[in-house]
């Protein structure tokens, strides 16, 4: 999946009148991912926002593949604001996938 086709999901989603909360929670991470100056408490927010979706971690490193980013494990309190912004980006990816309109 690549950014236009992102794209074209969020602008779908943001001309409905009516969103369910998995919509919303689409449009409120590509907004937190494309927020500037970035705020690390929002992203953290974020991240722990969508968990609810049962993101599986064989689903990230897939996302991380297609990125062509890294994987590596830290701990959440180590990630930069960037890495922070790339494991959202990632849940991004992954559920715009999932996504059925």
């Amino acid at each position: 999946m690549n950014n236009q086709v992102i794209d074209a999901i969020i602008k779908y989603l943001e001309s409905k009148s009516q969103l369910t909360e998995y919509e919303k929670d689409i449009i409120d991470t590509s907004r937190e991912i494309n927020k500037f100056p970035e705020d690390r408490d929002g992203i953290l927010k974020q991240l722990s926002k969508n968990k609810k979706y049962n993101i599986e971690k064989e689903e990230l490193l897939l996302a991380e593949a297609q990125t062509q980013m890294k994987a590596v494990i830290k701990p959440i309190t180590e990630l930069s604001n960037d890495e922070l912004k790339g494991n959202l980006y990632n849940q991004l990816l992954i559920m715009c996938s999932k996504y059925k309109y």
